[in-house]
């Protein structure tokens, strides 16, 4: 084989192993790509149009009011670290075995269930839409799967 024919073969391998390599990296999981990462919910609403549409897990707390009300007994989220936002979030479970873990725990005296929770579920958020009981949330928490739960009081 002459130089030149050797040359060429040579930069085809190299061509070769750093497209599989691109290839590989981007197949690789990453810590803003990762499906099963759990997102907090302040940093979710801090950018809810980054989330939207998407099946996420969440931590959050949980508050649902079972004391009989006509309005405001909507189940909602909120996190510790941003209560000062004014962006809402309120939940509704996918199906009667996704709230049976909630359902299970007993309220306070007041009436309310108020927990640490991890969710899996659909994030809804348009930026336009409302949702809730007389539409006073700017998004909703479709729940799937309780994954963890436990009660703050």
């Amino acid at each position: 084989m002459t130089p030149r024919p050797k040359l060429i073969v040579a930069l085809i391998s190299v061509s070769l192993i750093v497209a599989s390599l691109v290839v590989a990296k981007g197949r690789a999981p990453t810590p803003n790509n990762d499906r099963n990462a759990i997102i907090d919910i302040c940093k979710l609403v801090r950018d809810p149009s980054r989330y939207a549409g998407k099946r996420i897990r969440l931590k959050a707390v949980l508050v649902e009011n079972r004391t009989p009300r006509v309005d405001g007994g909507d189940t909602y989220l909120y996190g510790h670290g941003c209560r000062g936002s004014s962006f809402t979030v309120v939940v509704e479970f996918s199906s009667e075995e996704s709230y049976q873990p909630v359902e299970m725990v007993k309220p306070d005296v007041h009436g309310n269930v108020r927990l640490n929770v991890i969710l899996v579920g659909i994030f809804r958020y348009s930026g336009s839409q409302k949702y809730g009981h007389l539409d006073w949330a700017d998004s909703q928490f479709l729940i799937h799967r309780v994954e963890k739960l436990k009660a703050l009081y």
